[in-house]
């Protein structure tokens, strides 16, 4: 998973949150125990990583419009929120599906790319 989505652990001292705690006990909707609670999480949130459990690896999931504008000078990286979310890539998994669709309804966008884009 090399590429533009690849940070390799760029967060490395952010802790992450297991991605079926953001999930309903099928792993398709939002968590109805907290629903109110991941939709504000989600909305607070700047940058979105997505963490494989097995290499660590990060990929960028949102926030690349603030990262070039942190990284241009325009924006400060003090007070940003990350937000890390540990997943399974193999092939036999669906997190990263999963996770990109909830990024998508709850941010308007997702910004993983996949090597083939």
């Amino acid at each position: 998973m090399e590429g533009e989505n690849d940070l390799n652990t760029y967060f490395p001292d952010v802790e992450a949150m297991p991605i079926n705690t953001l999930f309903d006990i099928e792993g398709i909707g939002p968590n109805e125990e907290c629903p109110d609670r991941v939709r504000q999480l989600m909305q607070d949130i700047d940058f979105i990583v997505g963490r494989d459990v097995t290499s660590g690896n990060e990929l960028f999931l949102y926030g690349r419009e603030l990262l070039e504008k942190i990284k241009d000078g325009e924006n400060s990286a003090v007070d940003v929120c990350v937000l890390v979310i540990s997943l399974d890539q193999s092939d036999e998994s669906n997190d990263l599906e999963r996770i990109c669709a909830l990024v998508q309804i709850a941010k308007g966008k997702c910004d993983y790319k996949s090597r083939d884009q």
